[in-house]
C-alpha cells in the first residue's frame, strides 16, 4: 500500500490539532498572573542611588512584608506548608522595583489575583513612602498616580497553544515516516 502525500498531511494535520488542543486545555490548567504596576517621582535623587536602594531595603524588610501579605491574605496555600522565610522569598522575587530615569521610580507586583495585586502594590508604596518621609535623606518619594493593572501577564495561551501545535505537526511527520514500511514510497 502506497502512502500518498494526502494521507500524510490528513495524518499531520490531525496530530497537529489534537497537538494544539491539549497544550490549549493544559494552559487553563494554569494560574494567571496579573502584573500591577505604579510610578513614584523622585526628586533630588542625583547621586542617591545607594540611598534609595538603602530605603527601599528598610521599607520592604520581613515584617513590612509579612504585614502585607496577612493583611492582603496572600500566598494562603503557601504559608499552610511552607516556613514564612520561603513565602517572603517568594514575594519578594514577585516584587519589581527600578529607577526608570533619574526622577522616575517603578514598582510592581505580580500576583495570580489581580484586586490583590493592585492592593499590595498600594501598600508596598505606602511603606516606600512612610519610611522616606521616616528617613533623613534627601530623596523625595511622590506617588503619581494609583496602581494600574495589566494583565494576565501569564500564561501566554496563544503561545502554549502554537507550541502544542508545531509538537503535534512534528509528532505526526515523525509518526508518519516510522509507520511507513522501509520499501513504501511516498507519492
Amino acid at each position: 500500500m502506497h502512502m500518498t502525500m494526502g494521507m500524510l498531511g490528513k495524518r499531520v494535520a490531525v496530530f497537529g490539532l489534537t497537538g494544539a488542543l491539549l497544550a490549549a486545555a493544559l494552559s487553563f490548567t494554569l494560574r494567571d498572573k496579573y502584573l500591577s504596576e505604579a510610578l513614584v517621582t523622585v526628586s533630588n535623587a542625583a547621586g542617591q542611588a545607594g540611598e534609595l536602594e538603602q530605603l527601599v531595603l528598610r521599607a520592604l524588610n520581613r515584617d513590612s512584608l509579612i504585614g502585607i501579605i496577612e493583611k492582603q491574605h496572600l500566598y494562603e496555600r503557601e504559608r499552610m506548608g511552607e516556613p514564612i522565610d520561603a513565602v517572603i522569598d517568594k514575594m519578594r522575587s514577585n516584587i519589581t522595583i527600578r529607577l526608570r530615569s533619574p526622577t522616575a521610580l517603578e514598582v510592581s507586583f505580580a500576583y495570580p489575583d489581580a484586586l490583590r495585586a493592585q492592593n499590595a502594590t498600594t501598600d508596598l508604596l505606602g511603606r516606600l513612602i512612610e519610611e522616606n518621609a521616616a528617613s533623613s535623606i534627601s530623596t523625595i518619594l511622590r506617588l503619581n498616580a494609583p496602581p494600574s493593572m495589566q494583565g494576565p501577564i501569564w500564561p501566554n495561551r496563544a503561545v502554549i497553544t502554537g507550541l502544542g501545535l508545531g509538537a503535534g505537526v512534528f509528532m505526526g511527520a515523525l509518526a508518519a515516516c516510522l509507520r511507513r514500511p522501509k520499501n513504501q514510497v511516498v507519492v
